[in-house]
């Protein structure tokens, strides 16, 4: 999905695929987000909550790159593409790693 997006951010104009990319994506994250949120609950992993809020920014923060989506923009384009990288990066190798452990471990 994001190699996708990126393809369409960087055809001008108003670019519905691009649009519909990053929204198809958020769709996809807020399923992804409460299958884990669940999961994670199920673990009794401490952290839940805390984590639970983050998934919460990070879709929060969605609706605005929607807004002033302009494709072939460099700017724009640059701080989603930014934006998504951090959210990968940061988020799913640093954060998710955090309660791997608590999945792992045995039901009582």
């Amino acid at each position: 999905m994001l190699g996708e997006l990126r393809g369409a951010l960087s055809a001008p104009g108003d670019c519905p695929d691009a649009r519909e990319g990053l929204a198809e994506l958020a769709a996809f994250a807020a399923k992804h987000f409460r299958t884990e949120e669940d999961l994670m609950r199920e673990a009794a992993y401490p952290g839940a909550a805390e984590h639970g809020r983050e998934h919460a920014a990070l879709l929060a923060d969605i609706p605005s790159f929607l807004e002033r989506l302009d494709c072939g923009g460099e700017t724009r384009a640059a701080a989603l593409t930014d934006f998504l990288k951090d959210w990968l990066l940061k988020h799913t190798l640093l954060e998710d790693r955090r309660y791997m452990p608590w999945l792992a471990r045995p039901a009582c």
